[in-house]
């Protein structure tokens, strides 16, 4: 695994794209049409397979717009949501109750050390930044928040799989605005390019993740003294077969 894959990319803009994409309102039109129904199904298997219980304290790291931590709530867990993003965690505010709070925060910090029984990073919210080495910084930060024998989940795409459509192209129209994307892979990123046309406005944004293996992860996990339980394929909780399977989904314990 490079140290550094993503750092020496064609454009400068790309780099910390997180920090303005999330925030606009053109990535939740984009995305508007997120399954949530999926969504509570996948965390419905994953409570049981983890043997999680209500009352135990479990956090979204990287929630954005909170659907998977207010189904963990509804559930009866408490629940911390965490999230860069100012627009996504204000949105979310108007929830904060004794039983779920939602917080703006870099996932890179620890939060509250050792008071969480699960940790879940749902959706890709992995690999964003142009040094792997702070890909460690997440895992550790997630690894000193969580009790002794506590469970840490990441969600991430399948890789392999991902750079057999990297040629695809798509035009979307979705409340009066256009969005047309396109894949790439640029030094160990897969770059996501999304062209914006809002009547006679447009912008480019784009959206940057590292393009890491199953292997890439091992060797983090490694590094970072967490044990590695099992991997998925998809959110049924399938076997991950690395030339098929759409997710690569890694169950971690802390010891």
């Amino acid at each position: 695994m490079a140290s550094v894959p993503c750092r020496m990319m064609a454009n400068v803009q790309e780099q910390d794209w997180f920090k303005t994409w999330f925030d606009t309102s053109y990535y939740h039109v984009l995305y508007a049409n997120r399954d949530h129904k999926e969504a509570a199904a996948f965390i419905d298997r994953l409570v049981l397979d983890l043997g999680l219980k209500p009352g135990d304290h479990v956090m979204d790291l990287a929630c954005g717009k909170g659907r998977h931590a207010l189904h963990l709530a509804s559930k009866g867990f408490k629940v911390t949501g965490l999230d860069l993003s100012a627009n996504s965690i204000n949105s979310l505010l108007d929830h904060n109750s004794d039983l779920i709070h939602f917080e703006q925060w870099d996932m890179r910090e620890a939060y509250r050390k050792g008071d969480f029984d699960a940790v879940f990073n749902l959706f890709t919210s992995f690999g964003y930044f142009d040094d792997t080495l702070e890909n460690l910084k997440v895992l550790e930060a997630m690894k000193a928040v969580t009790k002794p024998n506590g469970d840490i989940l990441i969600d991430y795409l399948n890789v392999k799989k991902a750079l057999t459509l990297i040629d695809k192209e798509e035009h979307i129209h979705r409340k009066g605005i256009e969005f047309f994307t396109s894949k790439s892979l640029v030094n160990g990123c897969i770059i996501k390019k999304i062209k914006v046309k809002d009547g006679d406005h447009e912008k480019v944004y784009s959206e940057s993740v590292q393009a890491l293996t199953l292997q890439d992860f091992k060797e983090l996990i490694k590094k970072s003294g967490l044990k590695l339980i099992n991997t998925f394929g998809d959110y049924h909780l399938s076997p991950f077969d690395e030339l098929r399977s759409p997710r690569l989904i890694l169950h971690m314990k802390k010891g």
